[in-house]
C-alpha cells in the first residue's frame, strides 16, 4: 500500500480506491493503516506530499503553483495552508530560510 502510495501521490487518493487496491472495505482500511502507520492515510499523503515539497523548494527554483501540481495539489492556495499547519512556516519563508542556511 505504502509503494502504491508513493507512486501515485500526484493524483487524487480516495480512500475508497485505496481499500480496493489491498481489498479491504474503507472503514476497515482506515482502521487498519492508522493501527499500523499512527495516522490516517489522508494525513500520511498529506506529509508524504508536504516532504516532497520540501525536496522540491530546496532542489529547483520552481514556482510555488508548479510546486503544488508536482506534489498533488491542484490548488496552490490550499496547498500553501496545508504546508503551512504541517510546518509552521509559509512556503516563501521556507524556501528563504533553508537556503539562506545552508548557502554561505
Amino acid at each position: 500500500m505504502l509503494k502504491y502510495i508513493d507512486e501515485h501521490q500526484r493524483e487524487p487518493l480516495r480512500r475508497d480506491e485505496l481499500a480496493d487496491v489491498v481489498n479491504l472495505s474503507p472503514r476497515y482500511f482506515d482502521a487498519v493503516f492508522k493501527q499500523i502507520m499512527h495516522l490516517t492515510p489522508q494525513d500520511y499523503i498529506k506529509r508524504l506530499r508536504i516532504q516532497r515539497a520540501q525536496e522540491l523548494l530546496l532542489q529547483t527554483d520552481d514556482s510555488i503553483a508548479e510546486v503544488a501540481l508536482m506534489v498533488g495539489y491542484s490548488d496552490p492556495f490550499h496547498f500553501s495552508r496545508q504546508f503551512h499547519a504541517l510546518c509552521g512556516i509559509s512556503l516563501l519563508g521556507y524556501r528563504q530560510h533553508i537556503r539562506k542556511s545552508i548557502l554561505p
